[in-house]
């Protein structure tokens, strides 16, 4: 908690009269005033000691000298109905600031936490995004041997088979970088497989160059984020790759 002191404080005539009546220099008698203004605020922003007890008011400034003494005399040189004179001079505007602040940090943190959208789509935000980049170190869930393991016996099995060339490699390097740096589950990538395989199917597609070769299909297209058992239920003529090139 800040406060505010002028320069010249130690020239203030009430600061000189308090320092003798307490039979204390102006520079001992100042630091016993900035600890008590310290305290006054933060415990009472507004300065209003009403209700402050004066044992609490000593306590404050760190008095040690004859009990009431300092309380009393602070009280009569500085205080008037209750709250210290000039306090909203010396820290309103200070505690205004302070306000300000408070409520635009507040803002900047939900402006982070929250996800920012740009026309309808939700925007990573750059804590969200540091969050990510520390989940995805930590859930990369297995090694590269696992993922080619499954890719082998899993994936590229329940993927449509095609004529003019597979490229299973191209495809088995595909599948291992999206499950590592891109963090897609594999599940979800066999189970995508599978439901293409189907449309492929429905299409009379499969054993055709109109499949889509699997590196393509993982990468280019990115085939794993299709509903392609919504697709199997429109006729054969609204199929997306019906009419679509070889590949």
């Amino acid at each position: 908690m800040w406060i505010r002191v002028e320069t010249n404080v130690a020239e203030n005539d009430k600061i000189h009269c308090f320092a003798n009546v307490l039979g204390l220099s102006v520079e001992c008698t100042l630091g016993f005033l900035i600890r008590t203004w310290g305290k006054v605020a933060e415990h009472r922003t507004d300065g209003d000691l009403g209700g402050v007890l004066d044992s609490t008011i000593e306590a404050w400034a760190a008095w040690r000298g004859e009990q009431g003494q300092y309380a009393t005399e602070f009280k009569s040189h500085f205080v008037s109905d209750c709250t210290i004179d000039g306090w909203s001079d010396m820290q309103g505007k200070l505690i205004a600031r302070q306000s300000v602040d408070k409520l635009r940090k507040r803002q900047e943190r939900l402006s982070i936490d929250s996800p920012k959208t740009v026309r309808g789509q939700s925007v990573p935000t750059k804590r969200n995004e540091t969050k990510l980049k520390i989940e995805k170190k930590k859930n990369t869930h297995g090694s590269q041997a696992e993922h080619t393991k499954r890719f082998n016996e899993e994936f590229w099995p329940a993927y449509p088979r095609r004529t003019g060339g597979e490229g299973k490699a191209e495809a088995r390097k595909a599948f291992v970088a999206l499950v590592i740096k891109d963090r897609v589950p594999v599940d979800l990538l066999i189970k995508k497989a599978i439901e293409y395989n189907r449309y492929c199917v429905t299409a009379d597609r499969v054993g055709t160059p109109y499949v889509k070769m699997a590196a393509s299909w993982l990468r280019k297209s990115r085939g794993w984020e299709e509903d392609w058992d919504q697709a199997n239920g429109r006729s054969i003529q609204e199929l997306p790759l019906l009419n679509a090139e070889p590949q």
